[in-house]
C-alpha cells in the first residue's frame, strides 16, 4: 500500500462530499502520475468517488493528455487489443549504452497475462512480433513458455519467465501503470543467423545500432546481470503500439467526455 493511502481516501471522499471538486481533482491527478493508473482507480472507488463525482475521475485523466500516460490508457483501455507497446532505441545517450527494447503494458491488467519483452531487435521488427502475440493473447491463444516456435524467417523464439531484474530495468511504463512492480513478465527470445540461442556459445545478434545484443532474463540465466540501467535514460523512447488508432482524430471521443468533464466542475463548484 502507497504511504498516506488510506488518509488520501479520506481527504477525497471529504472534498468530494463537500463539493471541493477542484482541490479533488487535483489530488487524483497527483496520485496518478506518482503512483500509476490502477492505485489511482482504487483510490478514486474506495473514495466513493464513481457514486459521488465521476466528473472528477474523468477531469484528472484529462490531465494526461501530451503525456507518455496519455498514449499508454488510452490504448491499455481502448486501444482493439487493450495493450500498448512501448519501444526504446538504443543509441541517444552515448554514455548509457545498452540494447533496443519493446515492452507491452496493459496485459496483466486486462487479461491477467505477463507482459512481454523482446530484447535486442529494433522498434520495427520487435513491434511485429509482440503485436502479433498480443492479438493472439487477447483472442485467448497466450503463447506457452519454453516451447520453440517458428516465426522469424524460418528461425525460432520462444518465450521464457523473467526474473525481477527485467521489471526494475527496463519496464518501467509497465510498472506505472499497474502500479506495482509485482506482476509477471516473459522475454520473447529469439536465435541468431546461425539458429543459435543468446545461452548457446558463440550467439552472434545481427549487426546494427539498432539490435546490439540480446541478454537473456530467464529464471536459469545470469546474462540478464548485465542489463543497462533505467530505459529512460538507455535511448530515445518511440510509441510503436500495436493498438494505436489510425488517423488525426485518434482518442478524440475520450478527450472528448473529458473535457466535458472539466465542464462539469465549472457547473458544480460550490459557489
Amino acid at each position: 500500500m502507497n504511504p498516506g493511502y488510506s488518509e488520501n481516501i479520506e481527504v477525497l471522499r471529504s472534498r468530494l462530499l463537500q463539493k471541493d471538486y477542484y482541490p479533488a481533482t487535483t489530488l487524483v491527478t497527483n496520485f496518478l502520475r506518482r503512483w500509476g493508473y490502477v492505485a489511482a482507480t482504487e483510490l478514486f472507488r474506495e473514495a466513493e468517488g464513481n457514486e459521488l463525482a465521476p466528473g472528477v475521475w474523468q477531469a484528472a485523466i484529462a490531465s494526461l493528455r501530451h503525456t507518455p500516460e496519455e498514449a499508454i490508457v488510452l490504448d491499455a483501455l481502448e486501444g482493439p487489443d487493450n495493450c500498448h507497446l512501448m519501444s526504446v532505441e538504443v543509441g541517444c545517450n552515448p554514455g548509457q549504452p545498452g540494447p533496443a527494447f519493446s515492452y507491452t503494458v496493459g496485459l496483466w491488467h486486462n487479461f491477467s497475462h505477463p507482459e512481454l519483452i523482446c530484447i535486442g531487435l529494433g522498434a520495427s521488427a520487435a513491434s511485429s512480433l509482440l503485436g502479433f502475440y498480443v492479438k493472439r493473447i487477447a483472442s485467448g491463444k497466450a503463447p506457452q513458455t519454453d516451447l520453440p516456435l517458428q516465426d522469424i524467417e524460418g528461425y525460432a523464439i520462444q518465450f521464457k519467465t523473467c526474473r525481477p531484474e527485467a521489471k526494475t530495468q527496463y519496464l518501467y511504463w509497465a510498472t506505472w501503470f499497474n502500479s506495482t512492480p509485482d506482476y509477471p513478465v516473459m522475454q520473447l527470445v529469439w536465435q541468431d543467423k546461425n539458429s543459435r540461442w543468446p545461452w548457446d556459445d558463440d550467439f552472434h545478434p545481427p549487426r546494427s545500432p539498432a539490435a546490439v545484443t540480446q541478454l537473456d532474463f530467464s529464471e536459469a540465466s545470469t546474462l540478464g546481470l548485465k542489463a543497462p540501467g533505467t530505459p529512460r535514460l538507455a535511448g530515445t523512447v518511440l510509441e510503436h503500439s500495436p493498438s494505436r488508432r489510425p488517423g488525426p482524430s485518434s482518442g478524440s471521443n475520450w478527450f472528448g467526455v473529458a473535457i466535458g468533464a472539466i465542464s462539469w466542475l465549472d457547473s458544480q463548484a460550490s459557489p
